[in-house]
């Protein structure tokens, strides 16, 4: 799905943002996978345990979210239909490609819609962790009006089959 204010879709109309952000993802075909390595950097934060979080739920966020999540979904549209080849997961930066032409573009849509830009900075926006100086995979982060970017989360790309908690 990508937002597109150039293209609006009547059929998205009277949806609401959270009927599209939980609508069918496109779905890649089985990962193929090599084994490959975990990324390493010397600039993260070592975390020291792990403690579960119980209430982080579904209903919990659309619980209080819910004033922003039941706005209109306006021109937030599904994807063209994927390519054989755009479906072929078999590495980390092809999952990178991957969640970045089909996932991601409807959820910086999606929080563009929710998150209205203010006087000091624009929403927030998932894009490259490069952006914000990081060797993470991606970021989000906002634009300031200087120019800047002020980074708000970090992260790293990780195929299910390679992450673990230790």
């Amino acid at each position: 799905m990508v937002w597109s204010p150039e293209y609006p879709s009547t059929e998205t109309m009277s949806k609401r943002i959270i009927d599209v952000l939980c609508s069918r993802n496109p779905s890649p075909m089985d990962l193929i996978i090599d084994g490959g390595r975990n990324t390493r950097a010397e600039d993260w934060i070592l975390v020291e345990g792990w403690e579960p979080w119980p209430d982080f739920t579904y209903g919990t966020l659309t619980k209080l979210f819910h004033e922003y999540l039941n706005k209109s979904a306006g021109s937030l549209v599904q994807q063209d239909p994927l390519l054989t080849d755009d479906r072929i997961i078999n590495d980390e930066k092809t999952c990178e490609v991957f969640l970045g032409r089909y996932i991601m573009p409807v959820v910086n849509g999606a929080l563009a819609k929710m998150l209205p830009a203010t006087k000091r900075a624009r929403s927030p926006y998932i894009g490259s962790g490069s952006t914000i100086g990081s060797t993470a995979d991606w970021a989000v982060r906002r634009s300031l009006d200087d120019g800047t970017f002020e980074p708000l989360l970090p992260g790293d790309t990780k195929l299910a089959q390679k992450w673990a908690r230790k």
